[in-house]
Order: structure tokens, then C-alpha cells, then sequence
């Protein structure tokens, strides 16, 4: 009997492996192979090809061409090899549907691009990109004219040549045009190039201050265009190109009535005329913004037409720069700015108003208590406040009134932060009774805040709360404010040196819940401070609701969690403590931690955690998981070790489907002790476990093999291994790796091996 069961798990695994030794994608046709490849750079296409003799010639068929120069030898062999791939096409009138090339080359180098453009504008070309690197002006090539009637061309981008010379332009399905430090034949020119495209939706302009492109003025008119992106790149560190390009009179031109989004970078036009833009949704500025005197019109006249040509925008983004110049007395009458009224957006719209930034508290102070005045005064309907201040040791404490302020109105959303060089803790502010007690308040974010005495607490609709780094006067006010809160969902509590020593959550409706230290508070090199903050630490969870639990950095030296019969995935991240504590041992208190979380589904387990489990399985054995379906774990181990503890954990997930190891596992010293070692197998590898993953980033990657094996040889329904092996390992060139990954027997007849570089994650074959 036990002789027919060994011959019959021989044919299993010769059977499993022989499957996985044929090779199903070479069974598809190559008009299908060839699409795959497309999708690939051509080197990359070609290497592929390699592998097979079928597919030897079959990266030629590809209708599709993305190169990079500097992936030859020189510029002469990159030339060499285009000109003989363009001569084939040549000969077997094939079509050419995407032409991408990267040209890295010097005032030296021959003239090719036009030629190779010429030719494939007449192969139903649909996609071009053409960039030229760190090329002088002087060297830029010209565009064939039969580019300008590539009748079937989508996508465009071209980024350092010249287009010049066209008579007409006939580009009828072009959708798409990058068009990057290009130099062109003149005003006109450009326009006509534009405006010839009757269905472009979406073009980018990018112009050089380091030389001139011969337009003065960019006049963009389109019927159907819906995204602009125009910018100008300053060069290097804002040198000599930009100093001469000052001395340039240039405009803009945009008449576009179907625009929605308009995105201006680096716009140095002086005058700029804005027409038809009755879509608009959308305009972002980033960096610098310039409007200037134009012919007939002084500044303050151009930028009122500008503002009003895109006064129908909904979403508005304006960077410093345009502040500066609304606020330019050539433009706005700055007398005004002090006349004490109330726009009317304060009385009727306005909802959310956000100041961050890097700033003295004192001026800003002022501006938003009058803002804040305004608002008590016209009863407005702020609901969303948010603050993220960086004041200095003097600056004078304000921002207790203005929570007060909003929390009495009908805030829904509130977000305080305090950066800067508020380090010591008499600089910092103390919120208000009144957020206690507001009624409306949905969103609650403090950062390094006082939480002052308070007697009640009615939170009623708060929803999501993050208390982070902030002093509060006792343990049992932290306790108060998280349990008076009757809806709350998602907490997240990040601790310090806050008074609190043992932090207590009981809720009845959080399904969300993340607790821990900040790590640079409890840094190494203050380890007598880090250990006083501890010092008798503990933390007791109670939410027989909570779904989703994340310890970050959580050394708090006790932990009870009881209720959390709803639990969906825990994660473990950096450090974690577990210690002994007056009437429990380190023993016991891990126990009714492992127990209290056991009804998970997923678990994601630092190596931190992963130590004191194996420290704990030593003497005592896990209680089962009976739901978990997915362990990620990081592990620092000797195979041997691992293999030994890790299948007593194993034992204790009997319906786990998936793993993933974080795996620095070392070779052992003796060999002997690995071939001789006789592993149990859990159950979860005889019934459930399907997927396995190993990562591995350092040098001894043997160890990682023996686990790998471990895996394929016991796991009856695996379907796939993944391993990631580290690049130092695979670049030795050691041939036995490749032959001892496919010699796995396997038991799973339906397992496949695949094996990634750990480096840089390029797959490496698939077994």
C-alpha cells in the first residue's frame, strides 16, 4: 500500500512538473504575440524574441518602435541599426503604427532623423515621439513635409526640433500635441500648425528661455481644443538665458471655446489676451506669472482683461506670484485693502478655508482675526477650518480664540497643526471648551496641541478623529473624549511624553483604529528618556466593532485587547512591545494579546513581532486563527530556525490561503543539519494555501531556496511561488540556481515558480 502511494505521488509531481515545463504563450498566433510585444521597449521586445526560434525574427513584425540612442554602443551603431530596420520595412511594405525615439547626440553626429520621420509618416503611423537630448539649436533637424499630412497620426510629441518650410498642414485625426523646446519657422507658422488639427483635445506647449524659437507672439485658436498646458523652462538655475530673454517683447493668444483646463507654468509673456473661454473648469498656476504694458493698454488694463477672459473658471489655483501682483499698486488700488467690508461669498457660499504655510504668526494673526470678526459679525457659514501654522518662540498665542470663534458656528471639519520651532511645550496652545461641546463637528485633526480641562464632552456627529503628539491633562480625559464620542469611526492616536500612561479606548461604534508612538520621540540615543516614557505604558482596546487595527511603533510594555470579535486585518509596523507588568508575566500577557486578535482575517506582522512570536512558540503554542486567510511577516532568521518556528505558527492558521515573507534567511553552517531536519506539515499547506511570496534584497539567498522548497515540495493546492532574489546573487551567473528551481518536485500539480531580480524587479522567467 504505502509502495503504490509513493508511486503515485511520483506521477503527481512528473505530471505537475511537465505542465509546467510547457510553454502555453508560444501556442498563441503572432498577430497576438506581436501586440504583447508592442507594449515593450524594442530592446526589451527583442531580448524576448530571443528565447525562442519560433519567435526569433518576430519582433520585425512588431508594428511598433521605442528606442533610446544611448542604449548602443555609440550614435554610429544606433544609426546603423535604424537604417536597417527602416530598409526592411522598406522591403516588406510593412505598416508602422508607433515610432518613439530617444537621440542623445552631438554637433558631430550625422543627420538621420528627418529621413527615418519621412519614411514612416507613410505607414499609417498613428503615434510619434521624437526627443532629442542636450542638443545645440544650431543642430536641430527639420520635419519632412510629408509629416505635416500624415493623414493618420493620434498622438504627437516633439522635443527639440525645427518645423519649418510647410506649405499645409492636413493632420485630420491628431488628438494629442506635446510640443517641447521646438524652434519654428515663425508666428504664422505656428498658428497655421495649430489650428490645422480639426479634432485636437489636448496640447502642450513648452517654450525655451535659453534661445529663441522665432515667436513672438503664441497665438492658440481652436474649435475643439479642451486641455492647454503652456510653459516656458527656465534653464539653468535661472542663468544667462533668462537675463537675455527679459529683453524679448512676447504675447499670448488663446481663443478656445470648448477649454476646460488651462495650465500656465512659468508664463513669462508679457501680454497675454484671453477670448471664448466660456468651458472653463479648471486653471492651475505654478511658478512665475508675468503680465506687462501691451500695445495701447497699461498693465492694470491687460490684467483686468485677462481675469475677466477667465472669470467662468470653477476650480482656481493662483501661486504667490499672481498674489504679488494683485497686490501691485499698478494694479489694485491697495488703499482699499483696509476698508473694513465683507465680501459676499463670506455671506452666502463660503465653506472651507484652509492657511498653511511658512509665516510669522503676528501679521497673520491680525488679517485672520479680522477675517474671522467679519464672519461673527455676517453670521457666516464657514464649516471647514484648517491650519497648519509655523510660529516662533514669540509669537503670541491666537489661535485658542479662533477655534472658539468656529466652534460655536456650524463647523463641520477641523484641522490644526503646529509646526515651526514650537518644540517646547509652554508654546503651545490650549483648544477652547467649546470644541468639546460642538454639535456639528464631523472631521477632528489636532497636531502638537494642549487639550485643556474640560468637564463634558457632546461630540455627537464626529466621525473621524486623529490626535497627534498633543499634551492632555490626564489619562481619563483621553478616555472621556474618545468614549463620549457616540458615532465615531476611524481613530488614529500617534503618543508622546503626553501624561498619559496608560491609554484606554472603548468605543462602541470605531471601526478604525490606529495607535503608537512617534519614533523620534523615543529615539536610541535618548534611551533614558524613551524608558521613562514607558515606564509602566499600557494600552487596553475595547471595540467590538473594530475592523481594521495598525500599531505603528507601539512600545507600550502592556496591551489588552478584549471585544474585537469583528476584526478584519491587523498591521503591525516597526517596533512592538510586549512585557511583563506587576501580577502578569511577559508569558501570559502575550497570550491574551495573540487571543484577543485571533478572529483576523489578514495579518501584517513586523520583524519586531515576529521575534516574540517565535520567543513565545518556543514554550507555548499560538491560539488558532480559525479566519486568517492572509500573513505577511518580515523575518531575520537561519533557515533552519525559521522553517523549525514557522511551521509551529502555521499549525495554528488551518484555512490560510496566502503568504508573503519579508525573508532575510541566512544560509545555515551546516548542511548536514538542513538535509537531515524532517519539517512537520500544518494543515493549511494540505488544504487552503495557494500563494506564497518571498522577498529577499541581501546576498545569501540559499536559505531563501530551502524555505522555497519547503513550500513547493508540502503544498498540496499551491499555485504559485514567487520568489525575489537578490541581484547580487543572480549576477554570479551560477547556472544551478535556474536548474534547481525547476527540478522542484512539486505537489501541487497546478504550481508555477516565478522569479524576480530583488533589485530592480524585473521578472526573470516564469518555471
Amino acid at each position: 500500500m504505502e509502495e503504490r502511494n509513493a508511486k503515485r505521488i511520483c506521477l503527481e509531481r512528473r505530471e505537475g512538473f511537465s505542465r509546467a515545463k510547457e510553454d502555453l504563450i508560444s501556442k498563441l498566433p503572432d498577430s497576438l504575440i506581436t501586440q504583447i510585444l508592442l507594449y515593450l521597449p524594442t530592446k526589451k521586445a527583442v531580448r524576448a524574441c530571443v528565447f525562442s526560434k519560433r519567435w526569433k525574427s518576430l519582433w520585425l513584425s512588431i508594428p511598433g518602435l521605442d528606442l533610446d540612442s544611448e542604449e548602443f554602443p555609440n550614435y554610429n551603431a544606433f544609426v546603423s541599426f535604424m537604417n536597417r530596420f527602416v530598409d526592411f520595412y522598406r522591403e516588406q511594405n510593412s505598416c508602422l503604427h508607433t515610432f518613439k525615439l530617444s537621440i542623445q547626440k552631438i554637433w558631430s553626429d550625422q543627420y538621420r532623423i528627418t529621413r527615418w520621420i519621412d519614411f514612416v509618416a507613410t505607414r499609417k503611423l498613428q503615434h510619434l515621439d521624437v526627443e532629442c537630448l542636450y542638443v545645440k539649436r544650431e543642430c536641430f533637424e527639420v520635419m519632412p513635409l510629408s509629416f505635416y499630412i500624415c493623414k493618420t497620426l493620434i498622438t504627437l510629441r516633439l522635443h527639440r526640433v525645427y518645423l519649418d518650410g510647410f506649405e499645409s498642414v492636413s493632420l485630420p485625426l491628431l488628438k494629442t500635441m506635446h510640443l517641447e523646446l521646438n524652434v519654428y519657422d515663425n508666428d504664422a507658422g505656428l498658428k497655421s500648425f495649430i489650428s490645422s488639427c480639426p479634432v485636437l483635445e489636448d496640447l502642450s506647449i513648452v517654450r525655451s528661455v535659453d534661445y529663441n524659437d522665432n515667436v513672438n507672439v503664441l497665438r492658440v485658436h481652436s474649435q475643439t481644443l479642451t486641455s492647454l498646458s503652456v510653459e516656458f523652462d527656465l534653464g539653468d538655475e535661472w542663468g544667462l538665458g533668462l537675463f537675455c530673454f527679459g529683453q524679448r517683447d512676447l504675447g499670448l493668444w488663446i481663443d478656445a471655446p470648448r477649454l476646460k483646463y488651462l495650465n500656465f507654468k512659468h508664463e513669462l509673456s508679457d501680454s497675454k489676451t484671453i477670448s471664448n473661454l466660456n468651458s472653463l473648469v479648471k486653471i492651475n498656476f505654478v511658478g512665475s506669472f508675468r503680465i506687462s504694458d501691451g500695445v495701447g493698454l497699461s498693465k492694470q488694463q491687460m490684467a483686468r482683461s485677462f481675469f475677466t477672459g477667465i472669470s467662468k473658471v470653477r476650480d482656481l489655483n493662483i501661486s504667490a506670484h499672481i498674489l504679488e501682483d494683485l497686490t501691485d499698486s499698478t494694479m489694485v488700488d491697495t488703499s482699499q485693502t483696509r476698508v473694513p467690508f465683507v465680501p459676499q461669498c463670506l455671506l452666502s457660499s463660503l465653506e472651507f478655508v484652509e492657511i498653511s504655510g511658512k509665516f510669522m504668526a503676528q501679521p497673520v494673526a491680525v488679517e485672520l482675526a479680522r477675517f474671522l470678526d467679519f464672519s461673527r459679525e455676517q453670521k457666516s457659514c464657514l464649516h471647514k477650518l484648517k491650519l497648519d501654522i509655523q510660529k516662533n518662540k514669540n509669537d503670541q498665542s491666537c489661535v485658542t480664540p479662533w477655534i472658539d470663534f468656529v466652534a460655536r458656528g456650524n463647523l463641520t471639519h477641523l484641522d490644526v497643526e503646529f509646526g515651526g520651532f514650537v518644540l517646547k511645550r509652554e508654546c503651545w496652545e490650549v483648544m477652547p471648551v467649546s470644541l468639546y461641546i460642538c454639535e456639528t463637528l464631523l472631521h477632528l485633526r489636532l497636531y502638537r496641541v494642549l487639550m485643556g480641562n474640560f468637564e463634558s464632552v457632546s461630540l455627537p456627529r464626529l466621525k473621524t478623529l486623529c490626535l497627534e503628539r498633543n499634551i492632555y491633562p490626564n489619562e481619563a480625559s483621553v478616555e472621556s473624549l474618545i468614549s463620549s464620542c457616540p458615532v465615531l469611526e476611524d481613530l488614529t492616536i500617534v503618543r508622546i511624553d503626553d501624561n498619559v500612561k496608560v491609554l484606554r479606548v472603548h468605543s462602541q461604534s470605531l471601526t478604525s483604529l490606529s495607535v503608537g508612538y512617534n519614533p523620534g520621540d523615543l529615539m536610541h540615543k535618548y534611551h533614558y528618556y524613551s524608558e521613562r516614557v514607558r515606564e509602566n505604558s499600557g494600552l487596553v482596546i475595547d471595540a467590538p466593532r473594530l475592523k481594521y487595527l495598525t500599531f505603528r511603533y507601539e512600545r507600550s510594555k502592556s496591551k489588552i485587547v478584549r471585544n474585537l470579535s469583528s476584526l478584519v486585518k491587523v498591521n503591525v509596523l516597526s517596533s512592538f512591545d510586549i512585557s511583563s507588568v506587576v501580577g502578569c508575566s511577559e508569558q501570559q500577557m502575550a497570550h491574551n494579546f495573540f487571543t484577543g486578535i485571533s478572529r483576523v482575517r489578514d495579518l501584517i506582522i513586523s520583524e519586531s513581532l515576529m521575534k516574540l512570536i517565535f520567543f513565545y512558540l518556543q514554550v507555548d503554542s499560538l491560539p488558532q486563527f480559525c479566519n486568517l486567510s492572509y500573513l505577511k511577516a518580515n523575518v531575520c532568521s537561519t533557515s533552519v530556525t525559521f522553517l523549525d518556528v514557522f511551521t509551529k505558527l502555521l499549525e495554528s492558521c488551518p484555512n490560510l490561503k496566502s503568504i508573503v515573507l519579508g525573508l532575510t534567511c541566512l544560509t545555515d553552517y551546516t548542511v548536514e543539519s538542513v538535509e537531515m531536519r524532517v519539517w512537520s506539515v500544518p494543515k493549511c499547506l494540505l488544504s487552503s494555501l495557494e500563494f506564497v511570496e518571498i522577498k529577499n534584497e541581501y546576498t545569501a539567498d540559499d536559505g531563501v531556496l530551502e524555505v522555497a522548497r519547503y513550500f513547493v515540495e508540502n503544498s498540496l493546492n499551491l499555485k504559485k511561488l514567487v520568489l525575489h532574489l537578490a541581484s547580487s546573487f543572480l549576477e554570479q551567473g551560477n547556472p544551478a540556481l535556474l536548474k534547481d528551481l525547476i527540478a522542484l518536485p512539486r505537489r501541487s500539480s497546478m504550481c508555477q515558480i516565478v522569479v524576480f531580480n530583488g533589485l530592480n524587479g524585473r521578472a526573470l522567467g516564469i518555471f
